[in-house]
């Protein structure tokens, strides 16, 4: 639940205080819950299933950013902010320590299919790249290490994805089997 509420909290602070883009890291296969990941996780106080909800719960508030009206924030409170936000939702493959490939060695997809690991090095790099790249605005996707590269991978996203699981497209099949 800790990954709901805290989620929550510390995502109210920054849309109130008109933060323009607000980045979540997640966890892949947070949608399915049918795999093995997810049922592992999920053994540890429903930890999967509260991760997907943290999600949206977090792109709920920042879509909410943008509907309010300038008259109600104005005079509802002086710490709300009339400034929109925009989500960035990244779901990690299982992030590891060893030292990161570098940005032409990452591989990002949407629909919460694909599997793999991520030095933690290249996570923080593509969380820093994913705040100045209009193409990561309003899209949840997953990353992993691969060979695609950075900027190939931010030119495929769907902008307003909304994390939901997909199938996987045949010429990704590669990419959802268990190592």
């Amino acid at each position: 639940m800790v990954e709901y509420k805290g989620v929550k909290s510390v995502v109210h602070a920054a849309v109130s205080a008109g933060v323009p883009r607000i980045v979540l890291l997640s966890m892949y296969m947070v949608t399915r819950t049918t795999s093995v990941e997810y049922k592992w996780l999920n053994k540890f106080k429903k930890a999967m299933y509260w991760k997907r909800r943290g999600e949206q719960e977090f792109i709920r508030l920042c879509k909410n950013s943008r509907t309010r009206s300038p008259s109600s924030s104005s005079s509802s409170s002086s710490s709300s902010s009339s400034k929109p936000s925009y989500y960035t939702v990244i779901r990690a493959g299982g992030a590891t320590g060893e030292k990161g490939f570098g940005m032409q060695n990452v591989t990002l997809r949407q629909g919460d299919y694909i599997r793999g690991s991520l030095p933690m090095e290249d996570l923080a790099s593509v969380t820093v790249a994913s705040l100045y790249t209009k193409e990561t605005r309003d899209t949840v996707f997953e990353v992993v290490t691969g060979n695609e590269g950075l900027h190939r991978g931010f030119s495929k996203l769907r902008h307003g994805h909304d994390g939901s699981s997909e199938e996987c497209p045949p010429e990704d099949l590669h990419l959802a089997r268990r190592a």
